[in-house]
Parts: structure tokens; C-alpha cells; sequence
């Protein structure tokens, strides 16, 4: 019965949030409306997903029998334990702060650092390009692209130890790389909403390399974090849909 009691909690609670997302008016919307209005108008990224919307259809099912008989059947464990996570998913999304990769843990490059130096700890780490940061600020990105734009600009290379990464900082700038650009997001931004940002581009866009997190996402604020596609791997339904695939 505690099973029952908790499942029939997480629903009222998941039933007054999809009512609001919904934005359905009247003296009463029901869950199933509200559910297939939020789905099949794509209004919110959880819900969307087919299978979740399958889920919810049978917590549904499982609500409208114990309305009519308590008794009548009994939630399982795995069952309602998968709810209160999709529950919990919708009503408290978690934001981009939650996912990033916070700063303290973050390769940062500064203008003063030599270059081989850099280089040796993004090939380490697996990185294909670390921020350029200075007063806590990104003024530009350094990639393993960086040395081709280099030459391709000067036409002529040579890199030695004694190089810093203030010597490319005019092909280092956000605006500057030919394939790849760079976004900034505030911290309480909704991560779902970041997905798209990271998915497909239009045909000839430029793909968005990383997501830097600052305040309220200007970027001329203190660096917070940055989001690349591999923290979306903390938002379950992207796990659930790799894993899926």
C-alpha cells in the first residue's frame, strides 16, 4: 500500500504540472487531455519522447483503477520508481549549471601559458579545444584547428616552446573559427532546451563546439562552466535515448 500511496502522490503532482504546461482552461482538464496536448504540441522536451509518453499512459491506466479500487492492483517497485524520476524529470528540470562541467575542473588556457604546454594537456584530457580565458572572462577558443587557421592566414607556421597562446590569439577569438562556433548560456538556463543547440545544424551552419555557462549568459561575465555533448549525457532522457539507439 505504501507503494500506491507515493505513486498516487507523484501523479496528482505530475497531473497539476501538465494541466499548466498544457495551458488548457476550463473548471476541469484531465490528465489524458492535458497529457496529449502537452505530447502531440511538442511543449515539453520529456514528455515529448514517445516513450515516456507510453509510460505515462499506463500510470495513468494503473491511477484510474486505483481510483475505482484500491485494492484492485499494486504498482511495482521498478514500476513507480521509474515514474517518480520521469515525475521529478518534468516538475524539477534540471538547468545548465547542473550539467556543466564546472570551471575548477576545466583546462583553461591563458594568454601567458606557452603553447606546447597546452597542446600536451589537451591531447592528455582527449580535448579538441580549451577556452582562452582572462579576469575569468572567455576572450577566445583555442583548438587543434587553431594551427591550420594560423597558416592559413599567414601562410607560414613554426612553433617552438617558446611559443604562449597569446601569439595566435588573433585566430583564437569565438568568431574566428572556420567549422565550429561557440555559444553562452545562463546557468538557470532549462538543459533540455540546450539539446537542439547541440543536435543538427542547418545544412552549412557551423556546429556549435561547446556551450559556455556564465551568469545570465553574457558573454563578457565571469566563466562558470562549459557544456559540451558529453554532459548532456547527465540529462536522463538523453542517456535513455543513446542507450536506445
Amino acid at each position: 500500500m505504501e507503494n500506491n500511496e507515493e505513486f498516487l502522490e507523484n501523479f496528482k503532482r505530475l497531473e497539476e504540472k501538465l494541466v499548466i504546461i498544457s495551458g488548457l482552461k476550463g473548471d476541469y482538464v484531465s490528465f489524458s487531455r492535458a497529457l496529449d496536448k502537452v505530447h502531440y504540441s511538442k511543449l515539453n522536451p520529456v514528455v515529448r519522447d514517445k516513450r515516456v509518453y507510453q509510460t505515462l499512459r499506463t500510470a495513468s491506466d494503473i491511477r484510474n483503477i486505483l481510483s475505482h479500487e484500491n485494492n484492485a492492483c499494486v504498482p511495482s517497485k521498478e514500476f513507480a520508481e521509474k515514474f517518480k524520476l520521469l515525475v521529478e524529470e518534468i516538475i524539477n528540470p534540471l538547468e545548465a549549471y547542473d550539467i556543466a562541467t564546472k570551471k575548477s575542473d576545466m583546462l583553461i588556457a591563458r594568454l601567458s601559458y606557452p603553447v606546447d604546454q597546452v597542446v600536451k594537456e589537451m591531447t592528455k584530457r582527449g580535448l579538441s579545444h580549451v577556452p582562452v580565458v582572462e579576469r575569468d572572462k572567455v576572450i577566445g577558443v583555442f583548438s587543434r584547428s587553431t594551427f591550420f587557421e594560423f597558416y592559413s592566414q599567414n601562410g607560414r607556421i613554426s612553433v617552438n616552446g617558446e611559443h604562449l597562446i597569446k601569439d595566435f590569439v588573433k585566430v583564437t577569438p569565438i568568431s574566428k573559427h572556420a567549422n565550429e562556433s561557440y555559444a553562452f548560456t545562463a546557468r538557470k538556463t532549462k538543459a533540455y532546451n540546450l539539446l537542439r543547440l547541440l543536435g543538427k545544424n542547418k545544412p552549412g551552419a557551423k556546429r556549435v563546439g561547446c556551450i559556455f555557462v556564465t551568469e545570465s549568459g553574457n558573454r563578457k561575465e565571469r566563466l562558470l562552466g562549459v557544456i559540451t555533448e558529453a554532459d548532456l549525457l547527465k540529462l536522463p532522457i538523453y542517456e535513455r535515448r543513446m542507450r536506445n539507439n
